[in-house]
Formats: structure tokens, sequence, C-alpha cells
């Protein structure tokens, strides 16, 4: 081997454990946290919408009315008709329009653009 040069496990010869193990966490790492984070936000949104939307409905509409018991979800119900109404506006023309102007605008921010097309 030349001298200065790192030594690097090659084909014929083995990581150490210590290695195998820390490439296995980081693996995990990577696998688990879009994951978590995903199921975080979710478990945000839906409390958010819980605690701050359900006050607003009129005591007849609300269901806790009617039963015995909290029905948690609303957050659920109404992020469905979010995403239906942002897919209607992105799927037309003026939506398009809309996210164009949008990414320009975003393109113009130095740290925003980054994280950004990190994002997208």
């Amino acid at each position: 081997m030349p001298i200065g040069k790192p030594s690097q496990p090659g084909p014929s010869e083995k990581a150490g454990p210590l290695t195998t193990l820390r490439n296995w966490f980081f693996a995990g790492v990577v696998v688990a946290a879009p994951i978590g984070i995903t199921i975080w936000l979710i478990w945000s949104f839906v409390s958010f919408v819980d605690m701050h939307i359900k006050p607003l409905i009129p005591r007849q509409l609300n269901p806790e009315t009617y039963l015995n018991f909290a029905l948690p979800g609303l957050g659920i119900v109404v992020a469905v008709v979010g995403l239906v109404v942002l897919g209607a506006l992105a799927a037309n023309l003026i939506g398009r329009w809309a996210l164009r102007l949008g990414e320009r605008l975003v393109a113009r921010v130095p740290l925003v653009r980054s994280i950004y097309a990190v994002l997208k």
C-alpha cells in the first residue's frame, strides 16, 4: 500500500463490525426520518385543526353535540378537502400560473431557494 493513502476496504477486505453497525444505523435513520416526520406533521395538523377549527363549528353541526364521546379527526376531513381544492387550483391554468409565480419568488430568496430545491 502506498504511503499517505487512506486504507479503504476493497472487494476482498471486510469492514469491521462497528463500521457495519454504523452503516446500518444511518441507513435506518434515512429510512425512518421521513416516515416519522410525516406522521408527526399529520398528527400536529389534525390536532391543530381539532383544537382551533372545531370551536368555530356551529353547535347544531358539531357531531359531539349528538354523541357522548369526542370525535377526533375533523383535521383529516379539513386536510382532504383542502388538498382537493389545492389540486383543483393547481390543475387548471390559473393554478399553474400561480405555481410558476410562487416558484419564481422562492427562487429569489437565497436560503429558501436551497431548501425548496431539496424538498421539491
